[in-house]
């Protein structure tokens, strides 16, 4: 193994790769003193340029994941705005200074939402509902399935779930319940 780049100065997590390989995005913590403890980033694996999507200004931001297009979708919260946000595949280039803007997708009626992965359709987003009004205070959260309509469907009644992966429906196919 050798290194590809360096990610941060502090904590770096929840690392997903895209699909075609070629970009990591990760939540890098900032400096101390800053109002947002962590900040979406996109690493080019070839050439180890870093991207913010949505800058270090943004507000609260967790887990960015990639969908079936190579666009991330961040979870976010900044003042009044819970929505979780889908920033498309080419996005700022590194060091342009600007920030994506990103398509707010359906938000709770309260709380905010911390994305965990997409159907391989793009159809279904499932994500971690928190019912707190703010990071600082998350209060209880659940696991939901978001459609594109914004319909949220529960899936579990606590957040301790992890979500492994879609089973495709031909998978399914000459399975027989007990």
């Amino acid at each position: 193994p050798q290194p590809v780049a360096h990610l941060s100065d502090g904590i770096a997590r929840n690392c997903h790769l895209s699909p075609d390989g070629k970009q990591l995005a990760y939540l890098a913590q900032e400096p101390a003193g800053r109002a947002t403890a962590f900040v979406a980033q996109v690493l080019n694996i070839d050439n180890g340029s870093v991207t913010a999507p949505l800058g270090a200004d943004a507000g609260a931001q967790f887990n960015p994941i990639w969908d079936n297009t190579d666009a991330i979708t961040v979870g976010h919260v900044s003042g009044d705005e819970r929505a979780a946000l889908k920033i498309p595949s080419g996005g700022p280039s590194a060091g342009s200074g600007q920030a994506a803007t990103g398509s707010p997708l359906p938000a709770p009626a309260s709380g905010f939402d911390v994305p965990l992965s997409w159907s391989p359709d793009g159809a279904w987003l499932v994500a971690r509902a928190f019912e707190g009004a703010s990071p600082a205070d998350p209060g209880p959260s659940h696991v939901v399935a978001i459609d594109a309509s914004g319909a949220r469907h529960q899936l579990s009644p606590q957040s301790d779930v992890e979500v492994a992966g879609w089973l495709r429906p031909e998978a399914l196919e000459g399975l027989t319940a007990p």
